[in-house]
Parts: structure tokens; C-alpha cells; sequence
């Protein structure tokens, strides 16, 4: 596990590790039922690439992350697991929703 899984969760190593199930703790509980598909899907086999979810801190703020994943395999083939890249995207979703409004604002204005 990646020491910035702290600065991003504001859970320790330790407590991610200890959760018996990190994501329903990590995801926002509405993007509950949208990772547990997109997890099946990696399950499968299926790569996950910049996948847009709400995630609830520690501290109850929610952020935003894109996540990458990507199942691989042993020389044998079997499944050895499913490293997750996550990237907070937070600053952009606001940047883009300043952008939705302005453009809204523009339009009514015409």
C-alpha cells in the first residue's frame, strides 16, 4: 500500500488494513452500488481506467478520485490481485462546476 493512501483517506496504513471492508468505508455510500459493479468488472478482468468516484475521508469530507485498475496475473495465470491507482481530481470537478455554472449564467443572459 502507497504511504499517500494517508494524505488521500485520512486513514493509516494500519486502519486501512484493519477495515473489514475498506471500500463501503471508503466510498461515499452513493457510489456504493457503482464500485461494487465496477469491482465485479475487475474481477472479470476488465481494466478500469480514470473512473470517476466520491470518496468519504476519515474526517467525513467527501473528495473526488479517479481510479485505474488493472487485474494481473502469475506466469501460472492465475488472478495475483488488482493494484488500484487513485488520484485526487477534486480541484478539477470544482473547476468544472464553476464552469457549468458560468456557462449557465452566460445562456440565460442571452
Amino acid at each position: 500500500m502507497n504511504p499517500a493512501v494517508e494524505r488521500i483517506t485520512g486513514y493509516s496504513q494500519a486502519e486501512i488494513l484493519a477495515l473489514p471492508d475498506f471500500c463501503s468505508t471508503l466510498i461515499a455510500p452513493e457510489y456504493h452500488d457503482f464500485w461494487a459493479a465496477n469491482f465485479q468488472d475487475a474481477l472479470c478482468g476488465n481494466q478500469g481506467n480514470e473512473v470517476e468516484i466520491r470518496h468519504a475521508q476519515k474526517n467525513v469530507a467527501k473528495i473526488w478520485l479517479s481510479a485505474s485498475w488493472q487485474l494481473i496475473y502469475g506466469r501460472n495465470g492465475d488472478s495475483m490481485g488488482i493494484p488500484v491507482s487513485l488520484r485526487d481530481i477534486s480541484k478539477r470537478k470544482q473547476a468544472e462546476e464553476k464552469l457549468r455554472a458560468s456557462n449557465l449564467k452566460l445562456s440565460d443572459q442571452v
